[in-house]
């Protein structure tokens, strides 16, 4: 059994006759195709009539036809289809002012097919040969789209007719024109075709596309765009929309600049109502690039979106599409990385450079796969490392080769490899805890997990001499709320201290102001814990305790007369205290 598949010279024959069973159905047309397939750049022409086309009177014009015929062995036919189109034959084209190109596509030689069109006019041909004008390719590839029917195939035709005698009388630069200055001689027209004027209503048009001229005062074709026809000036109250009515943006606004109507959305996305045109510019936080990337995504795939209950149409696909989509994964799997460290800010990516992706990249592959850094250090490092405006909590180990190995102070689950030496007061303490070893910049982290800490000091069994530790926590976490406002570190500033006055009564006066100046920070100073200052206040022989009682119970006549007698260290040490903002304001 020998194996056969039809030929090319066949395929174009049934092309042809797809296209004149087309014709046939079209009352005032008839079919000129040629089936012997040996002329030049053309099969022949659809003549059109005013009426009934066997009276030669009733002629009205012909469109040039070049007619394709191709196999396709994908699993389906689309609606859009691409061609390798010969330059040679483009450039013909373009002598008779221009041509229709009908592509049929049989699905594995069999009789299932679609027909594709692509309406070569003055205007469109002259930008594709200025695409490849510096080219040595012998072919372009031009994308198709369907022809759903005779009654489609007639309007087609009949507005290509329109448009080709509109633009045969541009002059050739005018075609590619797109710096035309408008003024009050100039006026934007389109002309469409409709077989039932009765039936036509201006609002069919919106979300179609049409050729805009420019005209001049004697209405002659100055410029000419092809874009789409919409008005969205009703529609600034309705929400941007996918196709299944997903809402994605409710900021649509608008602006008129001397040359452009501009709607726009989301930040990334702007329509020009002047020249038609839908852009957006990936930008912003990362949350908001994963929200602009997913719609783009989704409206490639619909080529289209809503505007309330307006359609949207993309007549091109969006170019470079496969690179948005890797994007979109990619700050996807960046977003995870960063709530897996408890990291909820939202990042201004705009602010970031390569260097700064390549930095992150480097310190969380050292916290995550413990690839070892090297640091301008002579010792081992407690804090933050910033990226911009990212702050990522580190606690980095020399080790004998002098590099380092790197873990986050939260959301790591090797903390307890860590042991620390303290000095204080002339005592070493020791401690395995790391949270009793924190300094301010540590918790201007990003990556702060409060919760984590209560958890651990809630379990912990505190040895005496670390309650020193744990009140200078205290105020480091209380100088880091009044740096950043973050109230979730006053809270655990005030559960730090009610541990201190739980479990330590030597320093009671000391741990109670503390709790009284967190309190008053949120606003929350009572009677109660006014009357304990006043009691303090008189039954302590310390003057400094005496200052802070007076400035957390707003008695400045007092708290100025004590701080007046205090010698000029004492004053610079209490400057350092949080308590300082109310004692020198």
């Amino acid at each position: 059994m020998v194996e056969t598949s039809l030929s090319s010279k066949k395929t174009e024959l049934k092309a042809i006759n797809k296209i004149d069973n087309l014709i046939i159905e079209i009352d005032t047309a008839v079919s000129n195709i040629s089936k012997n397939d040996k002329n030049i750049s053309w099969d022949g022409t659809i003549d059109f009539y005013n009426g009934n086309v066997d009276k030669k009177d009733n002629f009205e014009f012909s469109v040039d036809v070049q007619v394709k015929g191709r196999t396709s062995y994908k699993k389906k036919l689309n609606d859009k289809d691409s061609f390798d189109l010969e330059i040679a034959d483009l450039k013909n084209y373009s002598k008779k002012d221009g041509t229709l190109l009908l592509l049929v596509k049989f699905k594995n030689d069999t009789d299932e097919y679609k027909i594709y069109y692509l309406e070569f006019l003055p205007y469109n041909i002259a930008r594709f040969l200025k695409s490849v004008e510096n080219s040595s390719s012998k072919t372009i590839r031009v994308k198709l789209k369907e022809l759903k029917g005779s009654e489609h195939l007639e309007e087609i035709c009949r507005n290509y007719q329109i448009n080709k005698d509109i633009q045969k009388r541009m002059n050739p630069s005018d075609l590619l024109n797109e710096n035309v200055t408008m003024n009050s001689d100039i006026v934007t027209k389109f002309n469409v075709w409709e077989k039932d004027i009765t039936k036509f209503y201006p609002e069919k048009l919106v979300g179609t596309y049409q050729y805009i001229y420019l005209m001049d005062k004697d209405n002659h074709p100055i410029g000419v765009n092809y874009s789409m026809i919409f008005n969205m000036s009703k529609h600034l109250d309705k929400p941007v929309m996918t196709t299944n009515k997903e809402i994605i943006y409710n900021d649509l606004t608008y602006s008129k600049t001397t040359t452009s109507d501009l709607y726009t959305f989301g930040k990334a996305f702007t329509i020009n109502n002047t020249n038609k045109t839908f852009n957006f510019q990936i930008c912003g936080t990362l949350d908001e690039r994963i929200k602009q990337l997913a719609f783009i995504n989704s409206i490639s795939n619909d080529k289209k979106f809503l505007v309330g209950d307006f359609e949207f149409k993309l007549d091109d696909d969006i170019s470079n599409i496969d690179n948005f989509k890797e994007l979109e994964s990619n700050y996807s799997e960046l977003k995870k990385v960063l709530l897996k460290h408890n990291i909820t800010k939202d990042i201004n990516l705009d602010l970031w450079t390569q260097d700064d992706f390549k930095q992150f990249n480097i310190w969380m592959n050292a916290i995550e796969f413990g690839n070892k850094i090297s640091l301008q250090s002579e010792t081992s490092l407690i804090g933050n490392k910033t990226i911009q405006d990212l702050k990522l909590s580190i606690i980095a180990s020399r080790t004998p080769d002098g590099l380092f190995e790197v873990d986050s102070i939260w959301n790591c689950e090797k903390k307890d490899r860590y042991h620390f030496k303290v000095v204080n007061d002339e005592q070493e303490i020791l401690t395995d805890n790391l949270f009793l070893n924190l300094n301010e910049e540590c918790y201007h982290s990003d990556d702060i997990n409060v919760k984590e800490m209560i958890d651990v000091m809630s379990n912990y069994n505190f040895a005496k001499e670390e309650y020193q530790l744990l009140n200078l926590q205290v105020l480091d976490v209380i100088k880091a709320y009044d740096n950043s406002n973050n109230l979730e570190l006053l809270d655990y500033a005030l559960f730090l201290t009610n541990l201190l006055l739980e479990k330590d009564a030597d320093l009671r006066e000391i741990y109670y102001i503390n709790y009284c100046q967190i309190l008053k920070r949120k606003n929350e100073l009572g009677k109660k814990e006014i009357e304990e200052l006043i009691k303090i206040r008189e039954t302590t022989t310390k003057n400094d305790i005496k200052l802070c009682c007076n400035a957390l119970i707003d008695n400045i006549v007092e708290k100025n007369i004590l701080l007046s007698k205090l010698d000029i260290d004492t004053k610079n040490i209490m400057m350092n205290y949080p308590i300082s903002k109310y004692i020198f304001n």
